[in-house]
């Protein structure tokens, strides 16, 4: 199990709370069996991969403040919104406290979000055809879903031309 946890650590970068979640998913898929799972395998398989944790934690290999700082720098590479990657790093077992540190914004990054977002996307003042009523409504549900703000996503959207 070592040895799976540690390929795992080698594709992908993990929190210390989703690491488990995907062992013990694991651990359950090869404990499975036409009578279920048994119980005591999968107690000593969790208290085994407790060890592997504990012990990868202590060598510096899995550090959630580590995993949710490299997160957001790197959604904030790629125009991602703040908001949306607190979400992300909360659903992927970070605490709270951490994401909202890891995520701290002056503005300017939703603002910069928005911007990437709508060039990608073709929304608001990048849109090459006329706009109307409809497609700003489309626009601004697009922003949402990319957590941008309707603060932000409507003042974006108040420009007639791309911002420089």
């Amino acid at each position: 199990m070592a040895n799976i946890t540690a390929y795992y650590l080698e594709r992908f970068a993990s929190s210390e709370t989703n690491l488990r979640r995907v062992m013990t998913r694991r651990i359950r898929r090869e404990l499975k069996t036409e009578d279920g799972i048994d119980d005591a395998r999968l107690s000593d398989a969790r208290v085994w991969l407790d060890e592997i944790i504990a012990d990868l934690k202590r060598q510096k290999l899995i550090d959630d403040r580590t995993y949710a700082m490299g997160r957001a720098a790197r959604d904030r590479r790629l125009g991602k919104a703040p908001a949306r990657t607190r979400a992300k790093l909360i659903a992927k077992g970070v605490a709270r406290d951490l994401a909202a540190e890891a995520t701290a914004d002056d503005g300017s990054a939703e603002w910069a979000a928005a911007i990437a977002l709508a060039s990608r996307r073709r929304l608001g003042p990048y849109r090459e055809k006329p706009r109307d009523a409809d497609t700003d409504r489309r626009d601004l549900a697009a922003f949402a879903r990319g957590g941008i703000s309707y603060a932000v996503a409507k003042r974006l959207m108040a420009l007639d031309e791309p911002p420089a």
